[in-house]
């Protein structure tokens, strides 16, 4: 049967994947096809892939082996990325990746009893592939490092020698390719004439400059689930995307949760560093204590807020105040040996800063009096009796 495939041609056939060993046909020749029983250490296989975060595509792999002694001989060891752990492993094959377009034409029928006969025997159900591309195919992998001392695959992949007459990249480029594949005519149709969706976009549009107001539109119409990881993309706007994203969302989510927190009221008291008079004192621990509850909702986003160690710290005399009076912060890491916070103990839960009394110049409003406490027990009576202090 020869035909035009089309996006829109077919039922989805259920599984998104598959792939079968074939052979490609080069004049009266296999190249590949060690899944076929031919006797060559070359594998190639037509792949059918419907993806839903990712392009999909279909056409042909090649591998062909890393050679033996390549790290003794200085080359190496190569990695993949793995789909299925989500981490990058030593593989032993070199692999290029070719993809035809969606609307090539192509025929598929029952593998003839002549071309049969030139395999070895077999139990398996073998067909006929022919496509005839619109546009040259994308190749992938091709051109990457590739070493195998001595062995034939080293002369057509590193020296541009012949296959059957015809270099490497010659055959990759032509505009028809002939496969004998390992499945049943009607169930390689099947997979092959499936409706396929469209190219794989992220909906961030192309202007990918810093711009929070845009982000404040995009990002709320744009939730869902985690995209798949991408190691290559379609084009460079995806690429694009994808790293101005990557930042982008971060940045905003910690931005946004930090908002959040800055408008949670919370309960402080202050120590002064010195004994004295509270309103000459200059500078101050303060025991904010946060709570389980707080910290376990902010738990991701407190840890990137609080790397620095810098923070501000608003007081007000009510939660109806317009205006706070700031004071420069910055995390009071270990308490241990200081001693004026020895009758002060904190725990697991409590935020221990060191803070500056704002410069009157610095002042927006009238400076706020800053209550303190003998001890921790003190200052944890006051708080349940009344909360205004």
């Amino acid at each position: 049967m020869s035909q035009s495939r089309s996006t829109a041609a077919g039922p989805n056939p259920g599984a998104p994947h598959y792939w079968k060993p074939c052979a490609l046909v080069i004049g009266e020749n296999f190249f590949g096809g060690s899944g076929l029983g031919i006797k060559t250490q070359i594998n190639t296989a037509i792949h059918i892939h419907r993806e839903t975060e990712g392009t999909s595509w279909l056409g042909f792999t090649i591998e062909i082996p890393f050679g033996e002694s390549n790290e003794d001989d200085g080359f190496g060891v190569c990695h993949t990325y793995d789909r299925v752990t989500l981490k990058s492993i030593p593989v032993d094959r070199y692999k290029i990746e070719i993809s035809f377009s969606l609307d090539s034409a192509f025929t598929i029928e029952t593998l003839s009893d002549e071309l049969e006969k030139m395999l070895p025997p077999t139990d398996k159900k073998l067909s006929w592939l022919e496509v005839h591309l619109k546009e040259r195919p994308t190749i992938k992998g091709f051109g990457m490092p590739f070493a195998n001392r001595g062995h034939p695959s080293d002369g057509f992949v590193n020296h541009d020698g012949a296959i059957y007459g015809k270099m490497l990249v010659e055959i990759l480029q032509q505009d028809t390719f002939q496969f004998v594949v390992a499945a049943p005519s009607q169930v390689l149709e099947k997979f092959w004439v499936q409706q396929m969706p469209d190219p794989f976009r992220y909906p961030y549009g192309e202007v990918h400059f810093w711009d929070m107001g845009r982000y404040d539109e995009i990002l709320p119409a744009t939730k869902g689930s985690q995209f798949t990881r991408a190691l290559s993309f379609d084009n460079d706007n995806e690429h694009l995307a994808a790293l101005s994203q990557s930042q982008v969302q971060d940045i905003m989510w910690v931005y946004k949760t930090a908002l959040e927190i800055a408008e949670t009221p919370l309960r402080a008291y202050f120590i002064p560093t010195h004994d004295g008079k509270v309103e000459d004192c200059k500078f101050f621990y303060v025991i904010v204590p946060l709570g389980k509850a707080f910290l376990e909702k902010y738990e991701e986003t407190w840890r990137r807020l609080t790397k620095g160690g810098l923070l501000k710290l608003n007081v007000w005399d009510n939660e109806e105040d317009d205006v706070a009076v700031g004071w420069d912060a910055r995390i009071q890491e270990a308490s241990r040996g200081i001693e004026v916070l020895e009758r002060h103990p904190s725990d697991i839960n409590d935020l221990v800063l060191y803070v500056r009394r704002p410069r009157e110049e610095d002042l927006l409003r009238d400076d706020i009096p800053v209550k303190v406490f003998g001890d921790r027990r003190k200052a944890n009576l006051a708080l349940q009796n009344d909360k205004e202090q």
